[in-house]
């Protein structure tokens, strides 16, 4: 998977290729392996590559266009002749007559071959290979996005976990500090005020550790949600290299880079080849018909028939009720936007 683009090296990318190729069993417990188990498992990242897959498949819709159809048909039927021949002369009595019953069978084979259809053909090709790019991208900027979902929840749990210890760490001083004032004032040194105060200062450190305890919960919960499994033993992860050295690096590699309008273009375009090919189904179109057929016991009892066509078919469209220029209305508007 190609996720680097430039002279921008995608530092997540860096880390969680070498362990996706290789296919290492991992538990987590590190920035790569967390990224690798997000990589490999988020439901939004398996659904935009089912999505791209979805998409791939419309080259082949369009590219049907250039090539020919193939059919076959049969039919077998029964059907009974009663004749009566009636005697000119005298009174009209029966002369001569009988009922035939005869099973007939014809089989044929039918190719329609395209030659011009208005350049639909190749505009709807064009219109697919833009939106399979314009997939692509989406593809790549939700690996992005779900990557740094998960390297951010990984390191919230890290740093909520540093806050909560040191909260307690806190609480631990200010409880000691609690008993050596209320010690100080058992022997007249402070007034009951300060011991107020240490105590107030205990209270409120108690306050924030609680608090700092919620958001490590909260953010153990977003851990396991983007990444699958708990957060346990996660490790410090190591700094990365390649990040832009400047503002100004940085702003060209997101305008060079940017999925998001890299897609934005692709999808640009796609409207454009789709105005293409509507405006072609305004335009006459021609084919190439064949026909093979035989046929058996049609006419008569063992009776046989062969049958050869070829044409050429040419047609143009008229009038549809306007329902064509209505649609070619909407892709101009749909290509502006």
């Amino acid at each position: 998977m190609k996720l680097i683009y430039g002279t921008n090296k995608l530092f997540l990318i860096l880390c969680v290729l070498p362990l996706v190729t290789i296919g290492t069993s991992v538990s987590g417990k590190t920035l790569q392996e967390a990224l690798v188990l997000a990589f490999k498992s988020n439901p939004e990242l398996q659904a935009a590559r089912e999505q791209l897959k979805a998409t791939n498949e419309n080259l082949s819709i369009a590219s049907s266009g250039w090539k020919p159809g193939v059919s076959v048909n049969g039919n077998v039927s029964r059907s009974q002749n009663k004749t009566e021949i009636k005697s000119a002369i005298g009174s009209g009595a029966l002369f001569a007559g009988g009922t035939t019953l005869r099973t007939s069978q014809t089989t044929s084979l039918a190719v329609s071959q395209p030659i011009f259809r208005g350049f639909r053909t190749i505009a709807g090709t064009a219109e697919a290979r833009a939106n399979i790019a314009a997939q692509e991208a989406i593809l790549k900027a939700t690996e992005q996005a779900v990557l740094l979902n998960a390297s951010t929840a990984y390191l919230d749990v890290l740093k909520d976990t540093a806050v909560v210890n040191l909260r307690i760490n806190n609480v631990q001083v200010l409880t000691r500090q609690l008993e050596a004032t209320r010690d100080r004032f058992s022997v007249g040194e402070i007034t009951r005020t300060d011991v107020a105060q240490a105590e107030a200062r205990l209270a409120a450190s108690v306050s924030a550790r609680i608090l700092a305890e919620g958001n490590l919960l909260s953010s153990r919960a977003s851990y396991l949600s983007v990444i699958g499994v708990a957060a346990e033993d996660l490790a410090p992860p190591n700094i990365f290299n390649g990040l832009p050295t400047s503002r100004d690096e940085a702003i060209r590699a997101a305008e060079a880079n940017n999925l998001s309008l890299i897609a934005a273009g692709f999808s640009s375009e796609a409207a454009a080849q789709r105005l293409r090919s509507i405006q072609g189904e305004l335009l006459p179109s021609v084919s190439l018909e064949g026909q093979l057929s035989k046929a058996w016991n049609t006419i008569a009892d063992r009776s046989t028939a062969d049958t050869t066509s070829a044409r050429v078919t040419v047609s143009l469209p008229l009038y549809q009720g306007g329902a064509t220029y209505a649609r070619l209305r909407q892709a101009r508007h749909t290509s502006k936007q």
